[in-house]
């Protein structure tokens, strides 16, 4: 992708696909509310990714798996190539796997790092989450008030956008949608089997459980 004809720096967005990359695209205009629109995204080639950010200026680079420590080592030199080429002064990432390939060596390319948790972490960091806040030039923010440490600071949350209403009768659900994570190996089979669990069985038309 050829470099803008810019005078001024841009932030940088990356994200691993699946649930983070939606994040960061919600939490984008909140970030960086002024220039959200000039940055640039890194992240991985899927139709996940080619969709949402059609129209942007989106660098695809090869997947990094999660825990996959050599591929990481061996994506840093070209995000921060990318970086350096289009002038970026901030890199922010909610993860997983790409925010430890940008972040810990932003600041070789002049650019701030700012991690920001996962909203499904709501207990703890992530294994990302725990490798940054052991790297003292990387800020690390939590999504829940409760989680603020000395290292952890809170600022903003993707759940400050919901308000919570007065319930109304309570309603048998009709269907139940689960969406999951697309990282492998990973499958998610407990959350499954917990929703199997709890929901109310489901009836055809003629009334016979499904």
């Amino acid at each position: 992708m050829p470099r803008p004809n810019r005078s001024s720096s841009v932030p940088a967005f990356v994200a691993t696909t699946g649930g983070h990359l939606v994040q960061m695209n919600l939490m984008a205009p909140v970030l960086e509310p002024e220039r959200y629109r000039d940055a640039i995204w890194i992240t991985h080639r899927t139709p996940q990714s080619e969709s949402m950010l059609a129209g942007q200026r989106a660098f695809f680079v090869d997947e990094v798996h999660a825990r996959d420590w050599r591929t990481v080592l061996r994506r840093t030199p070209e995000v921060l190539r990318i970086l350096k080429g289009n002038d970026v002064d901030a890199v922010y990432s909610t993860g997983a796997a790409m925010a430890l390939v940008a972040l810990p060596g932003a600041r070789l390319v002049g650019a701030r790092p700012r991690y920001v948790e996962s909203l499904a972490r709501s207990t703890g960091p992530s294994l990302a989450g725990r490798v940054l806040q052991a790297v003292p030039w990387v800020p690390v923010y939590t999504q829940y008030p409760q989680n603020r440490s000395w290292r952890w600071k809170y600022e903003h949350s993707l759940l400050d956008s919901f308000a919570v209403s007065p319930a109304g009768e309570p309603r048998t659900p009709q269907r139940i949608f689960v969406t999951l994570g697309t990282t492998r190996p990973w499958h998610f089979r407990s959350l499954v089997e917990r929703v199997l669990e709890i929901a109310p069985p489901v009836r055809t038309s003629c009334g016979r459980p499904a």
